[in-house]
Protein backbone atom coordinates (compact mmCIF):
# COMPACT_ATOMS: atom_id res chain seq x y z
CA UNK A 1 0.00 0.00 0.00
CA UNK A 2 1.46 3.34 -0.90
CA UNK A 3 2.04 5.92 1.73
CA UNK A 4 1.99 9.43 1.48
CA UNK A 5 3.79 12.80 3.39
CA UNK A 6 0.66 12.62 5.91
CA UNK A 7 0.87 8.83 6.23
CA UNK A 8 -2.79 8.79 5.68
CA UNK A 9 -4.49 5.72 3.67
CA UNK A 10 -7.54 5.54 1.95
CA UNK A 11 -9.83 3.19 1.13
CA UNK A 12 -10.53 3.17 -2.80
CA UNK A 13 -13.22 1.39 -2.82
CA UNK A 14 -15.19 3.56 -0.41
CA UNK A 15 -14.34 6.63 -2.79
CA UNK A 16 -15.75 5.08 -6.08
CA UNK A 17 -19.36 3.66 -4.35
CA UNK A 18 -19.42 6.22 -2.09
CA UNK A 19 -22.02 8.03 -4.85
CA UNK A 20 -24.35 4.88 -5.06
CA UNK A 21 -24.81 4.71 -1.61
CA UNK A 22 -25.38 8.50 -0.39
CA UNK A 23 -27.45 10.14 -3.52
CA UNK A 24 -29.31 6.62 -4.37
CA UNK A 25 -32.31 8.40 -6.19
CA UNK A 26 -32.41 12.41 -5.05
CA UNK A 27 -28.99 13.01 -7.06
CA UNK A 28 -28.78 12.94 -10.71
CA UNK A 29 -25.27 13.11 -12.82
CA UNK A 30 -24.56 14.10 -15.86
CA UNK A 31 -20.91 14.04 -17.18
CA UNK A 32 -18.92 14.57 -20.84
CA UNK A 33 -20.58 11.66 -21.95
CA UNK A 34 -23.96 13.10 -22.18
CA UNK A 35 -22.86 15.20 -24.79
CA UNK A 36 -24.50 15.47 -27.67
CA UNK A 37 -22.98 18.56 -29.35
CA UNK A 38 -20.50 21.14 -28.48
CA UNK A 39 -19.34 24.48 -29.58
CA UNK A 40 -16.84 26.99 -28.53
CA UNK A 41 -16.24 30.47 -29.39
CA UNK A 42 -13.20 31.76 -28.45
CA UNK A 43 -12.18 35.14 -28.43
CA UNK A 44 -8.71 36.47 -28.43
CA UNK A 45 -9.03 38.18 -25.09
CA UNK A 46 -8.19 34.80 -23.40
CA UNK A 47 -12.20 33.83 -23.04
CA UNK A 48 -14.46 32.11 -24.78
CA UNK A 49 -18.38 31.36 -25.12
CA UNK A 50 -18.94 27.45 -24.72
CA UNK A 51 -22.83 25.75 -25.77
CA UNK A 52 -23.50 22.19 -25.15
CA UNK A 53 -26.08 20.44 -25.15
CA UNK A 54 -26.52 17.13 -22.68
CA UNK A 55 -28.96 14.88 -22.73
CA UNK A 56 -30.30 14.04 -19.29
CA UNK A 57 -33.29 11.67 -18.13
CA UNK A 58 -34.94 13.77 -15.30
CA UNK A 59 -37.84 12.55 -13.04
CA UNK A 60 -41.00 15.27 -12.68
CA UNK A 61 -41.18 17.91 -9.88
CA UNK A 62 -37.64 18.54 -7.74
CA UNK A 63 -34.31 16.71 -8.12
CA UNK A 64 -30.91 17.46 -7.39
CA UNK A 65 -29.03 17.66 -10.63
CA UNK A 66 -25.23 17.69 -10.71
CA UNK A 67 -23.44 18.94 -14.17
CA UNK A 68 -19.53 17.04 -14.28
CA UNK A 69 -16.87 18.49 -16.69
CA UNK A 70 -17.16 21.95 -16.92
CA UNK A 71 -13.95 24.21 -17.19
CA UNK A 72 -12.27 25.20 -13.61
CA UNK A 73 -12.20 28.38 -15.14
CA UNK A 74 -16.01 28.55 -15.43
CA UNK A 75 -17.73 31.97 -14.73
CA UNK A 76 -20.84 30.59 -12.86
CA UNK A 77 -22.83 34.20 -13.08
CA UNK A 78 -23.08 34.15 -17.10
CA UNK A 79 -24.77 30.47 -17.22
CA UNK A 80 -28.22 30.12 -19.31
CA UNK A 81 -29.50 26.80 -19.65
CA UNK A 82 -33.11 25.64 -21.02
CA UNK A 83 -34.75 22.29 -22.32
CA UNK A 84 -34.83 21.65 -25.78
CA UNK A 85 -37.31 18.82 -24.92
CA UNK A 86 -39.94 20.69 -23.42
CA UNK A 87 -39.53 24.28 -23.53
CA UNK A 88 -40.18 26.38 -19.97
CA UNK A 89 -40.45 22.70 -18.08
CA UNK A 90 -36.56 23.22 -16.58
CA UNK A 91 -36.42 25.33 -13.68
CA UNK A 92 -33.39 26.51 -11.86
CA UNK A 93 -34.18 27.05 -8.05
CA UNK A 94 -30.51 27.58 -7.14
CA UNK A 95 -27.37 26.75 -8.43
CA UNK A 96 -23.78 26.42 -6.70
CA UNK A 97 -20.24 25.78 -8.31
CA UNK A 98 -18.39 22.69 -6.65
CA UNK A 99 -14.60 22.32 -6.82
CA UNK A 100 -13.01 20.68 -4.01
CA UNK A 101 -10.73 18.02 -4.87
CA UNK A 102 -10.05 15.22 -2.89
CA UNK A 103 -6.65 15.96 -1.23
CA UNK A 104 -4.95 14.87 2.30
CA UNK A 105 -5.60 18.20 3.77
CA UNK A 106 -9.34 18.74 2.34
CA UNK A 107 -10.27 15.13 4.29
CA UNK A 108 -8.37 15.65 7.18
CA UNK A 109 -9.98 19.13 8.13
CA UNK A 110 -13.42 17.63 7.49
CA UNK A 111 -12.34 15.15 10.47
CA UNK A 112 -11.48 17.37 13.22
CA UNK A 113 -13.16 16.37 16.34
CA UNK A 114 -14.22 13.04 14.90
CA UNK A 115 -12.86 9.85 15.66
CA UNK A 116 -10.59 8.11 13.43
CA UNK A 117 -8.37 5.12 13.24
CA UNK A 118 -4.52 4.82 13.26
CA UNK A 119 -2.35 1.82 12.39
CA UNK A 120 1.01 1.67 13.94
CA UNK A 121 3.92 0.17 15.37
CA UNK A 122 3.55 -0.33 18.96
CA UNK A 123 6.43 0.87 19.86
CA UNK A 124 6.37 -1.61 23.27
CA UNK A 125 5.68 -4.80 21.32
CA UNK A 126 6.87 -4.18 18.13
CA UNK A 127 3.57 -5.63 16.77
CA UNK A 128 1.33 -3.33 13.89
CA UNK A 129 -1.68 -2.66 15.84
CA UNK A 130 -5.36 -0.56 14.90
CA UNK A 131 -6.03 1.89 17.43
CA UNK A 132 -9.48 4.49 17.72
CA UNK A 133 -8.78 7.90 17.90
CA UNK A 134 -9.49 11.45 17.98
CA UNK A 135 -8.36 13.72 15.46
CA UNK A 136 -8.07 17.14 17.25
CA UNK A 137 -6.58 19.47 14.64
CA UNK A 138 -4.88 19.37 11.18
CA UNK A 139 -2.15 22.23 11.26
CA UNK A 140 0.40 22.70 8.42
CA UNK A 141 2.90 20.64 10.35
CA UNK A 142 0.55 17.26 10.31
CA UNK A 143 -2.56 16.52 12.44
CA UNK A 144 -2.80 16.49 16.23
CA UNK A 145 -4.89 13.56 17.93
CA UNK A 146 -5.79 11.81 20.84
CA UNK A 147 -4.89 8.16 21.53
CA UNK A 148 -5.91 6.68 25.25
CA UNK A 149 -6.05 9.97 26.84
CA UNK A 150 -2.70 11.00 25.45
CA UNK A 151 -2.59 13.69 23.38
CA UNK A 152 -0.04 13.36 20.34
CA UNK A 153 1.50 16.16 18.24
CA UNK A 154 2.26 14.05 15.31
CA UNK A 155 -0.24 11.39 14.94
CA UNK A 156 1.62 8.16 14.66
CA UNK A 157 1.48 5.72 11.47
CA UNK A 158 -1.30 5.85 9.26
CA UNK A 159 -4.52 7.18 9.30
CA UNK A 160 -7.49 5.65 8.04
CA UNK A 161 -10.65 7.44 7.84
CA UNK A 162 -14.16 5.47 8.12
CA UNK A 163 -15.82 7.17 4.87
CA UNK A 164 -15.14 9.75 2.33
CA UNK A 165 -16.65 12.96 3.93
CA UNK A 166 -19.87 14.97 1.79
CA UNK A 167 -18.98 17.25 -0.19
CA UNK A 168 -16.06 16.85 -1.92
CA UNK A 169 -15.44 16.99 -5.01
CA UNK A 170 -12.76 15.61 -7.43
CA UNK A 171 -13.54 17.74 -10.52
CA UNK A 172 -15.35 21.32 -11.26
CA UNK A 173 -18.83 20.78 -10.94
CA UNK A 174 -22.40 22.51 -11.02
CA UNK A 175 -24.90 21.51 -8.19
CA UNK A 176 -28.32 22.22 -9.25
CA UNK A 177 -31.53 22.36 -7.54
CA UNK A 178 -34.25 21.99 -10.07
CA UNK A 179 -37.93 21.50 -10.71
CA UNK A 180 -39.06 19.60 -13.79
CA UNK A 181 -42.58 19.66 -15.32
CA UNK A 182 -42.26 17.07 -17.80
CA UNK A 183 -40.62 13.88 -16.94
CA UNK A 184 -38.30 12.65 -19.30
CA UNK A 185 -34.95 12.58 -21.61
CA UNK A 186 -34.12 16.19 -21.48
CA UNK A 187 -32.03 17.81 -24.14
CA UNK A 188 -30.43 20.86 -21.70
CA UNK A 189 -28.93 23.34 -23.18
CA UNK A 190 -25.75 25.13 -21.36
CA UNK A 191 -24.51 28.54 -22.47
CA UNK A 192 -21.82 29.83 -20.39
CA UNK A 193 -18.80 31.82 -20.15
CA UNK A 194 -14.81 30.68 -19.20
CA UNK A 195 -11.59 32.24 -18.92
CA UNK A 196 -8.05 31.11 -19.89
CA UNK A 197 -8.69 29.83 -23.47
CA UNK A 198 -6.94 32.25 -26.39
CA UNK A 199 -6.80 32.29 -29.94
CA UNK A 200 -3.94 34.24 -32.16
CA UNK A 201 -2.32 33.96 -35.67
CA UNK A 202 0.98 32.58 -36.85
CA UNK A 203 2.51 33.90 -39.98
CA UNK A 204 5.81 32.64 -41.29
CA UNK A 205 6.99 34.56 -44.49
CA UNK A 206 9.94 32.60 -46.17
CA UNK A 207 11.62 34.72 -48.85
CA UNK A 208 12.69 33.23 -51.87
CA UNK A 209 14.12 35.07 -53.89
CA UNK A 210 14.69 39.08 -54.94
CA UNK A 211 10.68 40.66 -54.39
CA UNK A 212 9.31 37.24 -54.00
CA UNK A 213 7.99 34.92 -50.80
CA UNK A 214 5.85 32.11 -49.98
CA UNK A 215 2.98 32.98 -47.11
CA UNK A 216 1.33 30.51 -44.20
CA UNK A 217 -1.19 31.58 -41.82
CA UNK A 218 -1.62 29.14 -38.50
CA UNK A 219 -4.47 29.73 -35.99
CA UNK A 220 -2.84 28.56 -32.66
CA UNK A 221 -5.27 27.75 -29.52
CA UNK A 222 -4.28 27.88 -26.24
CA UNK A 223 -6.73 26.07 -23.35
CA UNK A 224 -6.12 26.34 -19.94
CA UNK A 225 -9.56 26.86 -18.92
CA UNK A 226 -9.48 23.83 -16.63
CA UNK A 227 -11.23 21.54 -19.51
CA UNK A 228 -11.00 18.87 -22.47
CA UNK A 229 -13.41 19.77 -25.58
CA UNK A 230 -14.50 16.74 -27.08
CA UNK A 231 -15.33 16.88 -31.17
CA UNK A 232 -16.19 21.23 -30.65
CA UNK A 233 -17.53 22.98 -33.45
CA UNK A 234 -14.88 25.80 -33.45
CA UNK A 235 -15.61 29.75 -34.22
CA UNK A 236 -13.06 32.51 -33.68
CA UNK A 237 -14.09 36.12 -33.02
CA UNK A 238 -11.44 38.67 -33.57
CA UNK A 239 -12.03 41.95 -32.49
CA UNK A 240 -12.05 44.47 -29.11
CA UNK A 241 -15.04 43.86 -27.13
CA UNK A 242 -16.00 45.77 -24.29
CA UNK A 243 -15.91 43.81 -21.13
CA UNK A 244 -15.96 45.49 -17.34
CA UNK A 245 -13.35 42.81 -16.18
CA UNK A 246 -9.85 43.00 -17.30
CA UNK A 247 -8.69 41.98 -20.91
CA UNK A 248 -5.99 41.97 -23.04
CA UNK A 249 -5.49 44.88 -25.54
CA UNK A 250 -6.66 43.37 -28.94
CA UNK A 251 -7.56 45.64 -32.11
CA UNK A 252 -11.17 46.21 -33.42
CA UNK A 253 -11.33 44.21 -37.03
CA UNK A 254 -12.27 46.38 -40.04
CA UNK A 255 -12.80 43.07 -42.52
CA UNK A 256 -15.50 43.22 -45.26
CA UNK A 257 -16.90 40.45 -47.01
CA UNK A 258 -16.53 37.26 -46.09
CA UNK A 259 -13.51 34.83 -47.56
CA UNK A 260 -13.18 31.26 -47.62
CA UNK A 261 -9.17 31.20 -46.48
CA UNK A 262 -8.44 27.67 -46.50
CA UNK A 263 -10.68 24.54 -46.56
CA UNK A 264 -10.13 24.38 -42.94
CA UNK A 265 -11.22 27.94 -42.14
CA UNK A 266 -13.90 30.66 -43.26
CA UNK A 267 -13.89 33.97 -42.47
CA UNK A 268 -17.70 35.80 -41.45
CA UNK A 269 -18.28 39.68 -40.65
CA UNK A 270 -20.46 39.26 -37.45
CA UNK A 271 -22.01 42.39 -35.55
CA UNK A 272 -18.49 45.24 -35.63
CA UNK A 273 -16.09 41.88 -35.28
CA UNK A 274 -15.14 38.68 -37.19
CA UNK A 275 -15.52 35.09 -37.10
CA UNK A 276 -12.97 32.55 -38.18
CA UNK A 277 -15.45 29.44 -38.43
CA UNK A 278 -13.64 26.27 -38.35
CA UNK A 279 -15.52 23.60 -41.13
CA UNK A 280 -14.31 20.64 -39.03
CA UNK A 281 -14.74 19.09 -35.26
CA UNK A 282 -11.79 19.87 -33.13
CA UNK A 283 -10.66 18.34 -30.03
CA UNK A 284 -8.81 20.77 -27.99
CA UNK A 285 -7.88 19.15 -24.15
CA UNK A 286 -6.48 20.81 -21.18
CA UNK A 287 -3.06 22.45 -20.51
CA UNK A 288 -2.73 22.10 -24.63
CA UNK A 289 -2.18 24.01 -27.77
CA UNK A 290 -3.51 22.99 -31.43
CA UNK A 291 -2.67 24.96 -34.48
CA UNK A 292 -4.68 24.91 -38.01
CA UNK A 293 -3.27 26.32 -41.25
CA UNK A 294 -5.50 28.96 -42.38
CA UNK A 295 -3.33 30.44 -45.08
CA UNK A 296 -0.79 29.30 -47.49
CA UNK A 297 -0.08 31.61 -50.45
CA UNK A 298 3.57 31.44 -52.32
CA UNK A 299 4.20 33.60 -54.93
CA UNK A 300 3.42 36.48 -53.41
CA UNK A 301 5.16 39.82 -54.27
CA UNK A 302 7.14 41.48 -50.87
CA UNK A 303 8.88 45.22 -51.68
CA UNK A 304 12.15 46.07 -49.21
CA UNK A 305 12.00 49.47 -47.82
CA UNK A 306 14.91 51.39 -46.51
CA UNK A 307 14.09 54.29 -43.65
CA UNK A 308 16.28 56.69 -42.19
CA UNK A 309 14.50 58.92 -39.41
CA UNK A 310 15.98 61.88 -37.23
CA UNK A 311 15.02 63.25 -34.00
CA UNK A 312 13.11 65.90 -32.94
CA UNK A 313 15.82 67.14 -30.74
CA UNK A 314 17.73 67.84 -33.33
CA UNK A 315 16.12 71.12 -33.78
CA UNK A 316 16.82 72.45 -30.24
CA UNK A 317 21.14 72.78 -29.91
CA UNK A 318 24.43 73.32 -32.26
CA UNK A 319 25.96 70.56 -32.79
CA UNK A 320 29.96 70.79 -33.77
CA UNK A 321 30.37 67.28 -34.29
CA UNK A 322 28.77 64.99 -36.73
CA UNK A 323 26.16 62.42 -35.42
CA UNK A 324 26.96 58.84 -36.99
CA UNK A 325 24.55 56.48 -34.30
CA UNK A 326 21.52 56.83 -36.74
CA UNK A 327 20.45 53.63 -38.35
CA UNK A 328 18.72 53.07 -41.73
CA UNK A 329 15.88 50.59 -40.67
CA UNK A 330 14.68 47.99 -42.94
CA UNK A 331 10.97 47.06 -43.72
CA UNK A 332 9.11 44.36 -45.73
CA UNK A 333 6.16 45.92 -47.70
CA UNK A 334 3.25 43.40 -48.50
CA UNK A 335 0.32 44.53 -50.34
CA UNK A 336 -2.87 42.46 -49.06
CA UNK A 337 -4.97 42.31 -52.55
CA UNK A 338 -5.88 39.80 -55.02
CA UNK A 339 -3.71 41.29 -57.38
CA UNK A 340 -0.60 39.97 -54.99
CA UNK A 341 -2.21 36.21 -54.76
CA UNK A 342 -3.49 37.34 -51.33
CA UNK A 343 -6.40 39.51 -50.68
CA UNK A 344 -7.98 38.14 -47.42
CA UNK A 345 -8.76 39.38 -44.40
CA UNK A 346 -5.79 38.56 -42.24
CA UNK A 347 -6.37 38.67 -38.49
CA UNK A 348 -3.70 40.13 -36.03
CA UNK A 349 -0.50 38.31 -35.07
CA UNK A 350 3.29 37.81 -35.07
CA UNK A 351 5.05 37.50 -38.66
CA UNK A 352 8.35 35.23 -39.11
CA UNK A 353 10.15 35.92 -41.64
CA UNK A 354 13.13 33.64 -43.49
CA UNK A 355 15.40 33.51 -46.44
CA UNK A 356 16.76 31.11 -48.31
CA UNK A 357 20.28 31.27 -49.09
CA UNK A 358 21.83 29.49 -52.13
CA UNK A 359 21.22 25.87 -50.93
CA UNK A 360 17.56 26.35 -50.57
CA UNK A 361 18.08 26.63 -46.13
CA UNK A 362 15.69 29.06 -44.77
CA UNK A 363 17.69 31.42 -42.51
CA UNK A 364 15.47 33.30 -39.61
CA UNK A 365 16.15 36.67 -40.27
CA UNK A 366 13.34 38.92 -38.31
CA UNK A 367 9.99 39.21 -37.40
CA UNK A 368 7.24 41.39 -36.48
CA UNK A 369 3.67 41.62 -34.73
CA UNK A 370 0.27 42.96 -37.82
CA UNK A 371 -2.33 44.71 -36.71
CA UNK A 372 -5.95 43.53 -38.32
CA UNK A 373 -5.16 43.84 -42.10
CA UNK A 374 -8.69 44.26 -44.07
CA UNK A 375 -8.36 43.14 -48.06
CA UNK A 376 -6.41 46.70 -49.87
CA UNK A 377 -4.27 47.37 -47.00
CA UNK A 378 -0.83 46.87 -46.93
CA UNK A 379 1.58 44.94 -44.53
CA UNK A 380 4.74 46.63 -43.40
CA UNK A 381 6.93 44.52 -41.17
CA UNK A 382 9.73 46.24 -39.30
CA UNK A 383 13.13 43.69 -39.90
CA UNK A 384 15.95 45.42 -38.13
CA UNK A 385 18.98 47.78 -39.32
CA UNK A 386 20.64 47.47 -42.66
CA UNK A 387 24.23 46.40 -42.26
CA UNK A 388 25.42 47.75 -45.86
CA UNK A 389 24.03 51.38 -45.70
CA UNK A 390 25.58 54.09 -43.66
CA UNK A 391 24.09 57.01 -43.04
CA UNK A 392 25.82 60.16 -41.04
CA UNK A 393 24.37 63.96 -40.48
CA UNK A 394 26.43 67.19 -39.74
CA UNK A 395 24.63 70.21 -38.65
CA UNK A 396 26.08 73.28 -41.00
CA UNK A 397 23.62 76.10 -40.33
CA UNK A 398 22.89 77.47 -36.80
CA UNK A 399 21.34 81.17 -35.97
CA UNK A 400 19.32 82.31 -33.88
CA UNK A 401 17.15 85.24 -35.81
CA UNK A 402 15.19 86.51 -32.52
CA UNK A 403 14.00 85.16 -29.56
CA UNK A 404 11.55 82.71 -30.66
CA UNK A 405 12.99 82.19 -34.22
CA UNK A 406 16.30 80.16 -35.45
CA UNK A 407 17.62 78.39 -38.25
CA UNK A 408 18.70 74.94 -38.36
CA UNK A 409 20.91 73.48 -41.69
CA UNK A 410 21.47 69.84 -41.72
CA UNK A 411 23.28 67.54 -44.41
CA UNK A 412 23.42 63.71 -44.31
CA UNK A 413 25.34 61.65 -46.37
CA UNK A 414 24.43 58.15 -47.08
CA UNK A 415 26.56 55.47 -48.35
CA UNK A 416 25.49 52.39 -49.82
CA UNK A 417 27.70 49.18 -49.69
CA UNK A 418 25.53 47.08 -51.67
CA UNK A 419 26.10 45.86 -55.18
CA UNK A 420 22.40 46.86 -56.06
CA UNK A 421 21.25 50.54 -56.26
CA UNK A 422 18.70 51.28 -53.16
CA UNK A 423 16.41 54.02 -52.23
CA UNK A 424 16.06 55.76 -48.52
CA UNK A 425 12.17 57.31 -47.31
CA UNK A 426 14.58 60.24 -44.80
CA UNK A 427 12.20 61.27 -42.45
CA UNK A 428 12.82 64.13 -40.21
CA UNK A 429 10.66 65.01 -37.48
CA UNK A 430 11.02 68.72 -36.86
CA UNK A 431 9.15 70.14 -33.64
CA UNK A 432 7.36 73.66 -33.39
CA UNK A 433 5.92 75.77 -36.53
CA UNK A 434 8.61 75.35 -39.30
CA UNK A 435 9.27 75.82 -43.29
CA UNK A 436 12.17 74.76 -45.48
CA UNK A 437 14.52 77.66 -46.65
CA UNK A 438 16.46 75.78 -49.43
CA UNK A 439 17.33 72.33 -50.10
CA UNK A 440 19.32 70.26 -52.74
CA UNK A 441 16.34 67.44 -53.10
CA UNK A 442 12.60 67.30 -53.42
CA UNK A 443 10.75 67.14 -50.29
CA UNK A 444 7.27 66.77 -48.74
CA UNK A 445 5.26 68.28 -45.67
CA UNK A 446 3.62 65.10 -45.29
CA UNK A 447 2.64 66.30 -41.17
CA UNK A 448 2.79 68.98 -38.88
CA UNK A 449 6.01 68.21 -37.74
CA UNK A 450 7.27 65.72 -40.72
CA UNK A 451 9.47 66.39 -43.65
CA UNK A 452 9.96 63.85 -46.22
CA UNK A 453 12.65 63.55 -49.01
CA UNK A 454 12.72 60.16 -50.99
CA UNK A 455 16.86 59.86 -51.87
CA UNK A 456 18.46 57.18 -53.81
CA UNK A 457 21.73 56.01 -53.34
CA UNK A 458 23.63 53.88 -56.70
CA UNK A 459 25.27 50.17 -55.74
CA UNK A 460 28.47 51.21 -54.33
CA UNK A 461 27.78 54.49 -54.20
CA UNK A 462 27.22 57.49 -51.94
CA UNK A 463 23.95 60.87 -51.98
CA UNK A 464 24.37 63.80 -49.86
CA UNK A 465 20.94 65.40 -49.19
CA UNK A 466 21.26 69.05 -47.57
CA UNK A 467 18.45 71.42 -46.26
CA UNK A 468 17.46 74.70 -43.76
CA UNK A 469 14.51 75.08 -41.89
CA UNK A 470 13.26 78.09 -39.96
CA UNK A 471 11.84 77.11 -37.12
CA UNK A 472 9.39 79.24 -34.77
CA UNK A 473 9.11 78.36 -31.17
Amino acid sequence: MRKIDLHITYYVLIIYFFPAFLWAQEIIKSTAQDRQSLQLVIYNQNFALVQEVRQIELPEGKCKLYLEDIPSKIEPETIIAKSLFAEGSLQILSQKYLYDPITPQNLLKRYVGKQIKVFFENPLTGNKEMTDALLLAYAPSGPVCEINGQVYLHCPGEIILPSLPEGLFPSPTLSWEIHNSTEGEHLIQLTYLTQNINWQADYVLILTQKNQGNLTGWIRINNQSGADYNQARVLLLAGELHKTSPARRVYRSEFVGQKSLSPQVKETPFFEYHLYRLNQPLTIKNNQQVQIQFLQQSGIGVQQEFVYKGNSYYYRSYYDTPISQDKVKVYLKIANTGENKLGLPLPPGKIRVYQEDKEGNAIFIGEDKINPTPVGKELKLAMGVAFDIIAQRRQNVYRRLSATIYEIGWEILFQNKKDYPVTINVTENIPGDWEVINANFEYQKTGAHQLVFVVPVAADGETKIKYVVRVKD
